[in-house]
């Protein structure tokens, strides 16, 4: 059941790769602090102009998220629209690191605890812009900016060829 019901991070299975790569190929690893470049997703001065989901409404078949969420795409005039419903800020930051291939990820820093129907339509990037900016969320009272966070890299201090079968 635990393998089954791991978190996001997948730590039962990191912890046994760990256990097989430090037995077989006599790994030696540490953890050093580090920053690391991260979106956030935050409320914009004069608040967020989000319409709350109706807990009654029965939403359209789309993607269904853990969270209960469901995503509906669709394409119009050439370009992507993405409908959600019944959608956090988790849901929403999710999404908008699946644009960036979470390359950097999207953090949800808005405080917002809600279940929300929204809309996105994808806009045409000027060349140098982020692809995080392909959905604007300015509509929805949100912004994106620039941020850091402490985050561990792991250090290898030793590995060998694996030893054999």
């Amino acid at each position: 059941k635990a393998w089954q019901n791991q978190g996001k991070g997948h730590e039962l299975l990191r912890s046994a790769l760990r256990a097989v790569l430090k037995d077989r190929c006599k790994l030696a690893i540490h953890e050093e602090p580090s920053k690391a470049r991260v979106w956030e997703l935050v409320v914009k001065k004069g608040g967020p102009r989000l319409k709350a989901s109706d807990p009654n409404s029965v939403p359209p078949d789309g993607a269904k998220r853990p969270s209960g969420a469901v995503w509906v795409g669709e394409e119009e005039n050439g370009r992507q629209v993405e409908n959600f419903y019944r959608s956090g800020m988790q849901d929403l930051a999710d999404f908008l690191s699946i644009i960036t291939r979470g390359r950097p990820p999207v953090r949800d820093k808005t405080g917002l605890t809600g279940r929300y129907d929204f809309t996105f339509r994808q806009v045409a990037l000027v060349p140098g812009d982020d692809r995080v900016y392909s959905y604007p969320v300015g509509h929805l009272g949100l912004q994106i900016k620039a941020g850091f966070e402490n985050r561990p890299i792991l250090v290898i201090d030793h590995i060998e060829k694996p030893t054999p079968n």
